[in-house]
Protein backbone atom coordinates (compact mmCIF):
# COMPACT_ATOMS: atom_id res chain seq x y z
CA UNK A 1 0.00 0.00 0.00
CA UNK A 2 1.73 3.66 -1.14
CA UNK A 3 1.87 5.88 0.96
CA UNK A 4 -0.90 7.97 -0.32
CA UNK A 5 -3.11 4.48 -0.10
CA UNK A 6 -2.45 4.96 3.85
CA UNK A 7 -3.40 8.42 3.95
CA UNK A 8 -6.86 7.82 2.27
CA UNK A 9 -7.69 4.71 4.61
CA UNK A 10 -7.30 6.53 7.29
CA UNK A 11 -8.99 10.01 5.82
CA UNK A 12 -12.01 7.34 5.34
CA UNK A 13 -11.80 5.43 8.92
CA UNK A 14 -11.66 9.02 10.60
CA UNK A 15 -14.76 9.95 8.55
CA UNK A 16 -16.56 6.89 9.29
CA UNK A 17 -15.30 7.23 12.87
CA UNK A 18 -17.72 10.99 13.10
CA UNK A 19 -20.64 9.60 10.60
CA UNK A 20 -20.76 5.74 11.91
CA UNK A 21 -24.58 7.04 14.10
CA UNK A 22 -26.27 7.07 11.14
CA UNK A 23 -25.11 3.73 9.35
CA UNK A 24 -26.18 1.76 12.49
CA UNK A 25 -29.14 -0.94 11.67
CA UNK A 26 -28.69 0.45 8.27
CA UNK A 27 -30.77 -2.62 6.79
CA UNK A 28 -33.66 -1.50 8.74
CA UNK A 29 -34.52 1.60 6.26
CA UNK A 30 -35.90 1.11 3.30
CA UNK A 31 -34.49 0.22 -0.15
CA UNK A 32 -33.65 3.69 -1.44
CA UNK A 33 -32.21 4.78 1.73
CA UNK A 34 -30.21 2.15 2.55
CA UNK A 35 -28.84 1.87 -1.23
CA UNK A 36 -28.19 6.30 -0.68
CA UNK A 37 -26.27 5.79 2.41
CA UNK A 38 -23.92 2.80 0.72
CA UNK A 39 -23.31 5.44 -2.18
CA UNK A 40 -22.03 7.85 0.52
CA UNK A 41 -19.64 5.08 2.08
CA UNK A 42 -18.31 4.35 -1.47
CA UNK A 43 -17.72 7.90 -2.10
CA UNK A 44 -15.67 8.43 0.91
CA UNK A 45 -14.32 5.03 -0.18
CA UNK A 46 -13.66 5.73 -3.78
CA UNK A 47 -10.42 8.36 -3.18
CA UNK A 48 -8.69 5.31 -1.92
CA UNK A 49 -9.96 2.91 -4.16
CA UNK A 50 -13.13 2.68 -6.78
CA UNK A 51 -12.78 -0.91 -6.90
CA UNK A 52 -13.51 -2.02 -3.99
CA UNK A 53 -17.07 -2.92 -2.52
CA UNK A 54 -19.16 -2.49 0.88
CA UNK A 55 -21.24 -4.76 2.82
CA UNK A 56 -23.17 -3.20 6.16
CA UNK A 57 -25.01 -5.40 8.58
CA UNK A 58 -26.38 -5.71 12.37
CA UNK A 59 -25.03 -9.66 12.80
CA UNK A 60 -26.82 -8.54 16.47
CA UNK A 61 -28.32 -6.28 18.46
CA UNK A 62 -25.35 -5.09 19.96
CA UNK A 63 -23.10 -4.86 17.15
CA UNK A 64 -22.91 -3.24 13.58
CA UNK A 65 -20.45 -4.67 10.81
CA UNK A 66 -18.86 -3.06 7.54
CA UNK A 67 -17.38 -5.69 5.59
CA UNK A 68 -14.87 -4.42 2.77
CA UNK A 69 -14.91 -6.58 -0.18
CA UNK A 70 -12.20 -6.87 -3.24
CA UNK A 71 -15.06 -7.78 -5.32
CA UNK A 72 -13.54 -10.82 -6.36
CA UNK A 73 -10.13 -9.59 -7.80
CA UNK A 74 -7.63 -11.56 -5.55
CA UNK A 75 -4.67 -8.74 -6.69
CA UNK A 76 -6.68 -6.83 -4.30
CA UNK A 77 -6.82 -9.02 -1.52
CA UNK A 78 -3.96 -7.47 0.46
CA UNK A 79 -4.61 -3.79 -0.06
CA UNK A 80 -8.19 -4.63 1.59
CA UNK A 81 -6.30 -6.62 4.72
CA UNK A 82 -3.70 -3.94 5.00
CA UNK A 83 -6.66 -1.28 4.85
CA UNK A 84 -8.93 -2.47 7.27
CA UNK A 85 -6.32 -3.31 9.65
CA UNK A 86 -6.05 1.03 9.96
CA UNK A 87 -9.44 1.16 11.34
CA UNK A 88 -8.99 2.42 14.38
CA UNK A 89 -11.93 1.23 17.11
CA UNK A 90 -16.01 2.42 17.28
CA UNK A 91 -17.83 1.55 19.55
CA UNK A 92 -20.61 -1.18 18.36
CA UNK A 93 -18.62 -1.70 15.36
CA UNK A 94 -16.87 -4.33 13.79
CA UNK A 95 -14.42 -4.08 10.32
CA UNK A 96 -13.76 -7.65 8.40
CA UNK A 97 -11.64 -7.36 5.53
CA UNK A 98 -13.20 -9.67 2.08
CA UNK A 99 -16.81 -11.25 2.56
CA UNK A 100 -15.92 -14.34 5.43
CA UNK A 101 -17.79 -17.79 5.10
CA UNK A 102 -20.70 -18.73 7.06
CA UNK A 103 -21.95 -21.78 8.49
CA UNK A 104 -25.29 -22.72 6.25
CA UNK A 105 -27.17 -26.16 6.93
CA UNK A 106 -27.97 -26.15 2.78
CA UNK A 107 -29.60 -23.58 0.45
CA UNK A 108 -33.16 -23.35 -1.32
CA UNK A 109 -33.99 -21.78 -4.55
CA UNK A 110 -37.54 -21.69 -5.45
CA UNK A 111 -38.41 -25.61 -4.88
CA UNK A 112 -34.90 -26.81 -5.26
CA UNK A 113 -33.43 -27.88 -1.90
CA UNK A 114 -29.92 -28.86 -1.39
CA UNK A 115 -28.56 -29.67 2.26
CA UNK A 116 -25.19 -29.54 2.70
CA UNK A 117 -24.42 -33.05 3.41
CA UNK A 118 -25.27 -33.54 -0.27
CA UNK A 119 -22.42 -32.50 -1.78
CA UNK A 120 -18.41 -33.26 -1.48
CA UNK A 121 -15.74 -32.63 -3.56
CA UNK A 122 -12.57 -34.08 -5.15
CA UNK A 123 -9.65 -31.98 -6.24
CA UNK A 124 -7.87 -32.20 -9.54
CA UNK A 125 -4.30 -30.97 -10.71
CA UNK A 126 -4.15 -27.70 -11.76
CA UNK A 127 -1.38 -27.99 -14.94
CA UNK A 128 -1.06 -24.39 -15.73
CA UNK A 129 -0.92 -22.60 -12.01
CA UNK A 130 -0.74 -24.80 -8.92
CA UNK A 131 -1.68 -22.72 -6.80
CA UNK A 132 -5.25 -22.46 -8.10
CA UNK A 133 -7.66 -25.26 -7.22
CA UNK A 134 -9.77 -27.31 -10.03
CA UNK A 135 -12.60 -29.40 -7.81
CA UNK A 136 -15.38 -32.25 -9.30
CA UNK A 137 -18.48 -31.33 -6.87
CA UNK A 138 -20.50 -34.81 -6.23
CA UNK A 139 -24.26 -34.10 -5.39
CA UNK A 140 -26.50 -36.65 -4.57
CA UNK A 141 -29.47 -37.30 -6.98
CA UNK A 142 -27.40 -35.14 -9.18
CA UNK A 143 -29.44 -36.49 -12.15
CA UNK A 144 -32.83 -35.57 -11.13
CA UNK A 145 -32.04 -31.89 -9.42
CA UNK A 146 -29.73 -30.69 -12.90
CA UNK A 147 -32.34 -29.61 -14.88
CA UNK A 148 -33.90 -27.69 -12.16
CA UNK A 149 -33.02 -24.00 -13.99
CA UNK A 150 -32.11 -22.40 -10.46
CA UNK A 151 -29.47 -25.47 -9.82
CA UNK A 152 -26.12 -24.19 -11.17
CA UNK A 153 -26.65 -21.10 -9.37
CA UNK A 154 -27.22 -22.95 -6.04
CA UNK A 155 -24.38 -24.61 -5.91
CA UNK A 156 -22.34 -21.35 -6.77
CA UNK A 157 -23.99 -19.94 -3.81
CA UNK A 158 -23.61 -22.64 -1.83
CA UNK A 159 -19.62 -22.64 -2.25
CA UNK A 160 -19.81 -18.94 -2.20
CA UNK A 161 -20.97 -19.03 0.95
CA UNK A 162 -19.07 -22.21 3.00
CA UNK A 163 -15.35 -20.74 1.24
CA UNK A 164 -15.56 -17.19 1.49
CA UNK A 165 -14.52 -14.24 -0.62
CA UNK A 166 -10.53 -15.26 -0.43
CA UNK A 167 -10.80 -18.77 -0.66
CA UNK A 168 -14.15 -18.94 -3.56
CA UNK A 169 -11.50 -16.96 -6.10
CA UNK A 170 -9.18 -20.02 -5.79
CA UNK A 171 -11.23 -22.61 -7.20
CA UNK A 172 -12.35 -23.72 -10.59
CA UNK A 173 -15.46 -25.83 -10.77
CA UNK A 174 -14.13 -28.22 -13.71
CA UNK A 175 -17.47 -30.75 -12.99
CA UNK A 176 -20.36 -31.51 -11.42
CA UNK A 177 -21.64 -35.50 -11.34
CA UNK A 178 -23.18 -37.68 -9.02
CA UNK A 179 -22.77 -39.11 -5.91
CA UNK A 180 -21.58 -42.16 -5.74
CA UNK A 181 -20.72 -44.07 -1.95
CA UNK A 182 -18.35 -46.35 -2.96
CA UNK A 183 -16.01 -42.94 -4.48
CA UNK A 184 -16.88 -40.26 -1.92
CA UNK A 185 -15.24 -39.65 0.96
CA UNK A 186 -14.56 -35.89 1.02
CA UNK A 187 -17.11 -33.60 2.73
CA UNK A 188 -17.72 -30.47 1.06
CA UNK A 189 -16.79 -28.75 3.99
CA UNK A 190 -13.52 -29.76 4.33
CA UNK A 191 -12.85 -27.97 0.91
CA UNK A 192 -11.77 -24.36 2.85
CA UNK A 193 -9.74 -26.48 4.61
CA UNK A 194 -7.77 -27.87 1.76
CA UNK A 195 -7.58 -24.65 -0.60
CA UNK A 196 -5.84 -22.59 2.53
CA UNK A 197 -3.04 -25.22 2.90
CA UNK A 198 -2.61 -25.52 -0.75
CA UNK A 199 -2.35 -21.86 -1.72
CA UNK A 200 -0.37 -20.94 1.75
CA UNK A 201 1.98 -24.07 0.41
CA UNK A 202 2.60 -21.68 -2.87
CA UNK A 203 2.80 -18.59 -1.52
Amino acid sequence: MTDNQKKQADKFWEWFSKNNEKFINLTDNDEETIDTLLDEILANLAPFSEELFVYVGNPTEELNDIIISADGEKDNFAMVKQMVSRAKPVDGWQFTALIPPKEINGIRFDDLIIPIGDLAFSPLINSENVSLVNIVIYIKDYNNRKSHPEFDNAIERILDLILGEECYEYITLTAQKEWKDDTVNTNILELRDYILTKVEAYS
